[in-house]
């Protein structure tokens, strides 16, 4: 492939991914950017992640990791599908259910980032074991949340007492 073709290949897929990205915005507005932003904090999850790892001296990705990174990634993408998929017959059926799909799929890929963003400094703990920034983040983004879920933080300490394995 000479360079030419390569720079021709570059710029139709910036192309398609402009207009890719243009129709979702069109079509579902903020929806879009909460995906988009999703998306983007999974890649640097696994990039994160590949740094951690070679930090704590492994020498080549392990096939167990890259499955579980990739059933990850299935899971939220199929969650995703299956809630429009849902959503589009709802809509079928009444016109009104069109702002309740978007919500769902707005607050969905929220709690995803929100996940994604808590594996995210967990890795940089590891990068950066002696950081009380990073340990800091990591507290507040799963500690803090955490309170917000009514008697959640009680079950966790009942369950600590008990030696009982923790939540993973």
């Amino acid at each position: 492939m000479t360079s030419i073709e390569g720079k021709r290949i570059l710029a139709a897929l910036s192309y398609s991914f402009t207009a890719v990205y243009s129709i979702m915005f069109g079509c579902v507005g903020y929806v879009a950017v909460s995906l988009m932003l999703c998306l983007i904090v999974v890649i640097l999850d696994f990039c994160t992640g590949y740094i951690a790892s070679i930090c704590e001296g492994e020498k080549r990705l392990r096939s167990k990791k890259m499955r579980w990174t990739a059933a990850k990634m299935a899971t939220y993408a199929g969650t995703i599908a299956m809630s429009m998929i849902i959503g589009s017959f709802l809509t079928y059926l009444d016109a009104s259910c069109r702002f309740v799909t978007i919500k769902a799929i707005f607050f969905i890929s929220l709690f995803f980032t929100w996940i994604e963003t808590v594996s995210n400094f967990e890795n940089l703990q590891r990068i950066f074991p002696g950081s009380i920034f990073v340990r800091y983040i990591l507290w507040f983004l799963s500690a803090e949340y955490i309170k917000a879920i009514p008697k959640l933080e009680r079950f966790l300490k009942e369950r600590e007492r008990k030696n009982e394995p923790k939540i993973n």
